[in-house]
């Protein structure tokens, strides 16, 4: 049987209000993330992977191009990723 190919997910989230954005980042446990991403305080319990966020920007401009930077750092490693082009309310505590 084949292994599972561990792959990053990347999409961007508003804040309520919308008119803060922020790129986030779901990367498999011991690989390496972008510049500009820090850990997120909100982790999954039984996660094998952890959630990084930019600060949040005012404006969509910065956090779309946040977002596109980490796609461009995973294509450059010849990484997997997912990117959805969808905007995603912020993960609570």
């Amino acid at each position: 049987m084949r292994a599972k190919t561990p792959y990053a997910e990347v999409w961007l989230e508003m804040a309520s209000g919308g008119r803060k954005y922020r790129a986030a980042l779901l990367v498999p446990e011991g690989h390496e993330y972008p510049d500009g991403f820090h850990l997120s305080e909100i982790q999954g319990e039984n996660s094998t992977s952890q959630l990084y966020v930019t600060d949040w920007h005012l404006g969509i401009v910065k956090a779309k191009k946040a977002a596109e930077g980490a796609a461009s750092f995973y294509t450059e490693r010849k990484i997997k990723f997912l990117f959805f082009r969808e905007i995603r309310p912020p993960q609570e505590v």
